[in-house]
Protein backbone atom coordinates (compact mmCIF):
# COMPACT_ATOMS: atom_id res chain seq x y z
CA UNK A 1 0.00 0.00 0.00
CA UNK A 2 1.16 3.37 -0.67
CA UNK A 3 2.12 5.96 2.10
CA UNK A 4 -0.28 8.99 1.44
CA UNK A 5 1.43 12.51 1.45
CA UNK A 6 -0.16 13.99 4.57
CA UNK A 7 1.74 16.91 4.61
CA UNK A 8 0.18 18.50 1.52
CA UNK A 9 -2.84 18.39 3.38
CA UNK A 10 -1.47 20.26 6.64
CA UNK A 11 -0.47 23.06 4.26
CA UNK A 12 -3.88 23.41 2.62
CA UNK A 13 -5.62 23.66 5.60
CA UNK A 14 -3.72 26.34 7.14
CA UNK A 15 -3.44 28.20 3.83
CA UNK A 16 -7.16 27.98 3.58
CA UNK A 17 -7.06 29.91 7.03
CA UNK A 18 -4.65 32.87 5.75
CA UNK A 19 -2.30 33.69 3.59
CA UNK A 20 1.74 32.57 5.20
CA UNK A 21 5.22 33.07 3.99
CA UNK A 22 7.18 29.72 4.70
CA UNK A 23 8.67 30.69 7.88
CA UNK A 24 5.05 31.55 8.96
CA UNK A 25 4.38 27.59 8.93
CA UNK A 26 7.41 26.93 10.46
CA UNK A 27 6.55 28.90 13.24
CA UNK A 28 2.83 27.45 13.47
CA UNK A 29 4.65 23.51 13.36
CA UNK A 30 7.10 24.71 15.92
CA UNK A 31 3.84 25.87 18.31
CA UNK A 32 0.14 25.17 17.63
CA UNK A 33 0.29 22.78 15.33
CA UNK A 34 3.17 20.72 16.41
CA UNK A 35 1.18 19.41 19.34
CA UNK A 36 0.31 16.37 17.13
CA UNK A 37 2.09 17.06 13.83
CA UNK A 38 5.72 17.21 12.97
CA UNK A 39 7.42 18.65 9.99
CA UNK A 40 10.93 19.84 9.39
CA UNK A 41 11.99 22.69 7.51
CA UNK A 42 13.41 20.17 4.84
CA UNK A 43 10.07 18.93 4.19
CA UNK A 44 7.66 21.99 4.47
CA UNK A 45 9.56 23.92 1.24
CA UNK A 46 9.60 21.02 -1.28
CA UNK A 47 5.99 20.76 -0.67
CA UNK A 48 5.23 24.16 -1.01
CA UNK A 49 6.95 23.77 -3.83
CA UNK A 50 4.87 20.77 -5.60
CA UNK A 51 1.55 22.81 -4.51
CA UNK A 52 2.95 25.38 -6.52
CA UNK A 53 3.69 23.51 -9.74
CA UNK A 54 0.51 21.45 -9.30
CA UNK A 55 -1.42 24.71 -9.20
CA UNK A 56 -3.20 24.76 -5.88
CA UNK A 57 -0.98 27.78 -4.47
CA UNK A 58 0.33 30.52 -5.47
CA UNK A 59 3.87 32.61 -4.09
CA UNK A 60 4.20 36.36 -4.03
CA UNK A 61 7.94 36.97 -4.00
CA UNK A 62 9.19 40.47 -5.10
CA UNK A 63 5.55 42.12 -5.20
CA UNK A 64 4.90 45.44 -3.26
CA UNK A 65 2.16 44.24 -1.92
CA UNK A 66 1.03 43.31 1.91
CA UNK A 67 1.76 39.66 0.38
CA UNK A 68 5.19 39.89 -0.08
CA UNK A 69 6.77 36.79 0.25
CA UNK A 70 3.15 34.71 1.37
CA UNK A 71 1.77 31.44 -0.22
CA UNK A 72 -1.96 31.91 -1.21
CA UNK A 73 -4.62 29.75 -2.28
CA UNK A 74 -5.32 29.74 -5.99
CA UNK A 75 -8.87 28.68 -6.98
CA UNK A 76 -10.68 25.27 -6.48
CA UNK A 77 -8.89 24.20 -10.26
CA UNK A 78 -5.38 26.34 -9.54
CA UNK A 79 -7.11 29.31 -11.08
Amino acid sequence: MAKENTLQYVLLGLLAKQDLTGYDIKKLFAQEVGDFWCARHSQVYPELRKLEANGLIASHTGTTTDLDGKFTLTGENGQ
